[in-house]
């Protein structure tokens, strides 16, 4: 954590000392760069271009409201892609399945519908409250998630909408076509932020 020469900062030979997060850092300049493309190397780096696509299009809206706070020694960006790299496969398609929308340890506010219809580019997901199920409040704020499998699209919506509103529309950059696969996660937290809850598990459909 800090190094055979303690923390320090500058540069020595060429080795380079400096701090990330209040830990001290010694990265080594290499000599020369190789940048061999094996096959490993080429699935992993596309894993990687998969979770850091959709993660910066939910930055402002998903991660840094719900990660941020929760995430340990790193940003909460780099929690999100170090918690959600392996959803997605060699060839960078995210499994719905295994994709974490928020590291919130309370119960999840449970998905009641979804509305997606052809020609809207709005998706539109409603829920029953829990108001009174352990720590859940009408004031809690809600986030929702959209994920387009056909067209590779998410969509963040961030929490102006409260648990007392039971439904949010999530806005989307394209009209929804017939067969367009649609996913949607649910996740909450108390409008004082300190209480994160689950996200809802994912409630996929077809558009008609």
């Amino acid at each position: 954590k800090r190094g055979i020469l303690g923390g320090f900062s500058g540069k020595v030979g060429n080795v380079v000392g400096t701090s990330w997060k209040g830990i001290a850092v010694m990265k080594v300049k290499p000599l020369s760069v190789a940048n061999p493309r094996t096959v490993a190397q080429v699935a992993q780096r596309t894993k990687f271009g998969g979770v850091v696509g959709h993660g910066s299009k939910l930055l402002v809206s998903i991660v840094k409201p719900l990660w941020d706070a929760n995430a340990q020694q790193m940003s909460g960006y780099n929690q999100f892609v170090k918690s959600n790299i392996d959803a997605y496969s060699d060839a960078g398609a995210l499994d719905v399945t295994k994709f974490v929308p928020t590291l919130g340890k309370l119960d999840a506010q449970p998905i009641d519908s979804v509305s997606i219809v052809a020609g809207e580019s709005m998706v539109q997901v409603n829920w029953l409250k829990i108001t009174g199920t352990g720590s859940a409040l009408d004031s809690d704020l809600m986030y929702a998630i959209a994920f387009n499998e056909t067209t590779g699209e998410m969509v963040g919506h961030a929490g102006n909408v409260l648990r007392d509103d039971e439904s949010s529309a999530i806005q989307i950059s394209k009209p929804l076509v017939t067969g367009d696969i649609i996913s949607v996660w649910l996740a909450a937290k108390s409008a004082d932020g300190r209480l994160l809850f689950k996200a809802g598990s994912d409630l996929s459909g077809t558009v008609q």
